[in-house]
């Protein structure tokens, strides 16, 4: 499992603990629920966007600094 497969996993993991869906993220961060899900996915991918998983990191009370 490449390092965007393990982020994608722990924000997914983080997001069920905290009942916390890609909408309100999105409502969050002012952004679209199909921008989000295209982080998500492009994550998977190991196309990762630093800057996006931060946010959203921080969204969801975890330290980015964990990740990387």
């Amino acid at each position: 499992m490449e390092n965007g497969e393990r982020i994608y996993e722990h924000l997914k993991n983080e997001m069920k603990k905290q009942k916390i869906n890609q909408s309100d993220i999105a409502n969050t961060l002012g952004m679209t629920r199909a921008n989000i899900s295209m982080i998500f996915s492009r994550m998977k991918k190991n196309k990762i966007s630093y800057k996006n998983t931060i946010k959203i990191a921080k969204i969801l009370g975890l330290n980015p600094k964990n990740f990387f």
